[in-house]
């Protein structure tokens, strides 16, 4: 079994994992980069995969951060299902075919402003490409980086992103060296950075692969993946995921529990979380670890 992380992991957008087995390959979110362009840039990066040989996709809730890159990857040859609850997949429709209309609109709104400045959009589009490979080198960065034996958890769990830890030997990160020493920019033969990644009319098509499920219900997803979907508590829809994995049909079963974004109890018109207590591998949305909400009330008030 491998699992790779191709997004949040010492960022906060971008949510997706790539779960491979012997039997089957799906990934849970396919999420879009956010924030300063040094991240969004990130959505440019060549996909780490195949996506004609994904199985399925899992989607834990319907905030662009995990589900905005659906129509680019299903763009690029992925056909399979896309399992989320009904509410996810109503909220998903409106956002993914706001950002298609929104890309859309972008580019030409960029295209105006080249034609009436074109010497600063040399000067841009040269700041781009520097920033786009940078992206690229961490990437291929990160690929290349593997857990430290003292560490290693048993199996085989190799990340796309590696993020160290206090006990891991100090020094820097390849991925920042990589992105420290950034070349000349070059232009990448078919690469147009101000081209949408996917338009309204993408959007659309990729909604036919949507299909929903129940909470709290076992389905078979891929062969010798099972998942069950459990309230977040987060939006309308959002869901932890349960998957119950057998590698082959001799070998044992792991637990892996995608906790997708949780939200706080007492929230109204949403469910409260669902209680997890047992997992083998417990992926957790951190985002707001450490930090103290104020009251209801208090929100209330500010608003």
């Amino acid at each position: 079994m491998d699992l790779k992380f191709l997004g949040a992991a010492t960022t906060v957008t971008g949510s997706q994992y790539l779960l491979t087995t012997r039997r089957a390959r799906i990934l849970v979110d396919c999420g879009m980069f956010q924030g300063p362009p040094q991240e969004t840039i990130r959505n440019r990066i060549p996909i780490p995969y195949d996506p004609s040989k994904i199985d399925a996709m899992l989607l834990t809730h319907a905030h662009l951060d995990h589900c905005g890159m659906i129509p680019h990857v299903v763009k690029a040859g992925f056909t399979g299902p896309i399992y989320a609850t009904a509410g996810t997949i109503e909220l998903a429709a409106l956002v993914l075919l706001d950002s298609g209309k929104l890309q859309e609109e972008f580019t030409k709104r960029e295209m105006r402003w080249e034609r009436r400045h074109p010497d600063r959009a040399v000067q841009e589009d040269q700041r781009d490409l520097a920033t786009y490979n940078a992206a690229l080198q961490v990437a291929e960065a990160g690929e290349t980086l593997i857990a430290s034996p003292a560490i290693k958890p048993p199996g085989s769990i190799a990340t796309g992103e590696h993020v160290p830890t206090s006990i891991e030997p100090t020094g820097p990160s390849p991925a920042v060296s990589a992105a420290a020493s950034v070349p000349t920019a070059t232009v990448p033969s078919g690469l147009d950075l101000d081209a949408p990644l996917y338009d309204e009319a993408d959007a659309r098509r990729s909604l036919i692969q949507f299909k929903p499920i129940l909470y709290d219900t076992e389905f078979e997803v891929a062969p010798g993946i099972n998942a069950t979907y459990f309230d977040a508590g987060h939006i309308l829809g959002s869901a932890i995921i349960r998957l119950r994995v057998a590698d082959d049909d001799v070998g044992p079963e792991q637990i892996l529990v995608f906790s997708g974004d949780l939200g706080r109890p007492g929230a109204p018109i949403l469910r409260d979380y669902t209680a997890v207590t047992e997992a083998d591998y417990l992926l957790i949305e951190s985002t707001y670890g450490g930090r103290e909400h104020e009251p209801e009330a208090e929100s209330i008030q500010v608003l």
